[in-house]
């Protein structure tokens, strides 16, 4: 079967052709974004034919045979342009024009979808459609659901005609480009560029550096991407070139000298022993795992509205007591929050005192929770009034190791810590390895088959759990460190 370019790797080609190589050497393909909100989409104008065929040339041939037969309102439309297959959520034609409908789970525009918009108009000219406008539909940020969605209520409507005009041919092109890329034997060279942290750090960031010095200028803390790529442009890349650049701060040069030099980690033991004795037990370690879904799920929810549906929770009742491990994971309810909570009031002993990393997180779902349900109220606001930091000791530099690399985050703090246990490695999880892979996985499990999406609750259970297991770690090092 042929394999044609689709909406979902046309943009990730316009983040980054290689990106795009990579995912598909790995045959890891973007996944068909939100199936819930393009199935909304369809129904955003009343009635019409549905094209149900899955592969996409075999789509975009039905789309045309509908149209012909006089169908004027086509779902999951398709056009075939060369190599590539532009797809969107509706068609609506009129006599002399027509209306192409894409929807995508954002809450603004971005210069992309003008690109993507682009691509789906050359692909229906090429199809032999006239006078197309091109509209956007992304969820309302205002929209509160109360029973059954009404599309024409939930959905905002941007109109890329103009844009989509202007960037038509452009995206054709390229859109050829990608298709090559795809077909391409070795890997594309593209040099780094914004888009490698743009709107977050590539996975493939490592590999696309594996050969440059390391540490380098993209390991400097705080420092702007702007800078950094300048810098890499000039040819400052290892610390050596970087280490008197009037462009650092010190805190910025002194994490390159202590790596240069391999100075051992310092350690402020007045402050550390301060913020250790001024934790109590029962003790009780706390991370929260949560998806923000485009379509609300249930009633009273904004669109991309933040649900928690995982918490692992580490307990130590008094010093010297074994760490008892307790874990939440939804069984796949609309909205597992009142599940959660009341779980959480179980598990948490009464008075604990609760360590986070990062707490702002935690403490913002328990108060969520809290004026959630009024019943609930008061035991949810206690254990948020006694949620503490984990993090401080590291942000307020109490204790700092060069291997940090200047970062203060707890997957930079663990492996410092550990270097050489591969049990608390987050590298070493099967498939789950950061809170943006949790969230897309758990988005995705009632569209799995039961085994799999048994595999995948596993690998949540884990990765969860190593977020909390690492903070117990994490304070039995502090304690050594002021012994």
């Amino acid at each position: 079967m042929k394999n044609y370019l689709s909406n979902e790797q046309f943009r990730v080609g316009c983040r980054c052709r290689r990106l795009l190589w990579l995912q598909e050497q790995e045959k890891n393909k973007p996944i068909e974004f939100c199936l819930e909100l393009s199935a909304l989409a369809q129904n955003y104008v009343y009635g019409g034919e549905t094209v149900w065929e899955t592969e996409l040339s075999e789509r975009s041939e039905e789309t045309l045979r509908l149209a012909k037969g006089g169908a004027k309102v086509i779902k999951r439309p398709a056009f075939k342009a060369g190599d590539a297959v532009a797809v969107a959520d509706l068609l609506v034609l009129h006599k002399d024009s027509a209306v192409i409908y894409f929807s995508y789970p954002a809450l603004n525009p971005r210069r992309v979808f003008c690109r993507e918009a682009g691509f789906i108009m050359a692909a229906a000219e090429i199809n032999g459609f006239e006078n197309i406008k091109v509209m956007l539909l992304l969820p309302r940020k205002e929209f509160v659901r109360h029973g059954e969605i009404d599309p024409r209520e939930f959905f905002a409507v941007y109109d890329m005609s103009e844009e989509a005009k202007m960037l038509r041919d452009k995206s054709y092109i390229f859109s050829r480009v990608l298709g090559e890329t795809l077909e391409c034997r070795g890997e594309p060279e593209v040099d780094l560029h914004k888009n490698c942290f743009n709107p977050d750090s590539c996975k493939y960031f490592e590999h696309c550096t594996k050969d440059m010095p390391y540490p380098n200028v993209f390991k400097v803390a705080r420092l702007n991407i702007n800078t950094k790529l300048q810098m890499y442009n000039e040819g400052k890349i290892g610390y050596e070139s970087l280490r008197n650049d009037s462009r650092l701060t010190e805190n910025q040069r002194k994490q390159i000298r202590m790596s240069m030099d391999k100075v051992p980690p310092v350690v402020k033991k007045k402050e550390l022993s301060e913020f250790l004795s001024s934790l109590w037990y029962p003790l009780c370690f706390l991370d929260f795992e949560s998806w923000q879904p485009p379509v609300p799920p249930s009633d009273n929810m904004h669109p991309f509205e933040q649900v928690a549906f995982q918490y692992s929770l580490h307990v130590i009742e008094k010093e010297g007591a074994p760490v008892i491990h307790r874990e939440f994971l939804a069984e796949g309810e609309a909205d597992p929050r009142e599940a959660l909570a009341k779980q959480l009031i179980c598990d948490i002993p009464e008075g604990a005192c609760v360590l986070a990393y990062n707490k702002q997180f935690e403490t913002m779902v328990v108060s969520g929770l809290a004026n959630m349900f009024e019943d609930m109220r008061e035991p949810l606001e206690k254990i948020r009034d006694n949620i503490n930091d984990l993090m401080a000791p590291f942000q307020k530099k109490y204790y700092y190791d060069r291997r940090m690399e200047g970062s203060f985050s707890i997957k930079a703090v663990l492996p410092a810590l550990y270097p050489d246990d591969p049990e608390l490695s987050y590298d070493n999880l099967p498939e789950i390895h950061n809170g943006s892979q949790a969230m897309l996985s758990y988005s995705t499990l009632a569209d799995e088959t039961p085994e799999r999406a048994r595999e995948i609750r596993r690998c949540l259970l884990r990765y969860c759990q190593l977020d909390t297991l690492g903070m117990v770690k994490i304070v039995e090092k502090l304690r050594e460190a002021v012994k």
